[in-house]
């Protein structure tokens, strides 16, 4: 490798943000991402992320109508000043729902303090597309989003999405909206 190619590996892998695991374990029950320190809920469980870009991964599986239904739950941390602002994410994310007849979803969203943390809460269901790097997407009707977006100015926001079939998703949100309350408390 040239000496000006390892220069730049070195200082993109110095400024790239990392994930800290509280356990040695292979799947930890406690894990930080930037500022914010988690308690991954029991019954879900670890993945190893599928993408650079998701500090973390986790799955929420279940059995509706005998057929096995995943939510996948992604934290995305980028530092301080990265990852656009909450109103552009909230945007992006609910382009990424349509309704049956192909029009837009509305997000809902619900901005909450959380022990002086500022939170944003997105809901969005219908039928989900996202895109992939290599352009291509799947469209999935019956799907639903729950996200939360942690402002921290110093360290930089976190944004976390849970998404997958409709119900499995409503069941899921009371354990999610804990999971990052807790996550506030510290």
């Amino acid at each position: 490798m040239r000496p000006t190619a390892l220069f730049l590996t070195l200082i993109l892998a110095l400024a790239t943000p990392t994930v800290t695991l509280c356990h040695a374990s292979p799947s930890p029950v406690s894990f930080s991402v930037g500022a914010f320190s988690f308690t991954r809920p029991p019954t879900w469980a670890w993945v190893i992320s599928s993408s650079a870009m998701r500090k973390v991964q986790l799955a929420i599986t279940s059995v509706q109508n005998n057929q096995p239904q995943t939510a996948d739950v992604s934290f995305f941390f980028f530092g301080a000043g990265q990852g656009g602002s909450v109103q552009a994410n909230v945007e992006r994310w609910a382009k990424q729902f349509s309704s049956p007849d192909g029009s837009p979803v509305q997000a809902v969203t619900e901005v909450r303090t959380i022990h002086g943390v500022p939170v944003t809460f997105v809901s969005a269901h219908g039928s989900y597309s996202a895109g992939t790097m290599d352009g291509l997407s799947e469209t999935k009707p019956d799907m639903a989003l729950r996200g939360a977006i942690l402002e921290n100015e110093s360290e930089g926001d976190l944004f976390i999405k849970m998404t997958g079939p409709e119900k499995l998703v409503k069941e899921s949100t009371p354990t999610f909206d804990a999971m990052v309350e807790g996550a506030c408390q510290q």
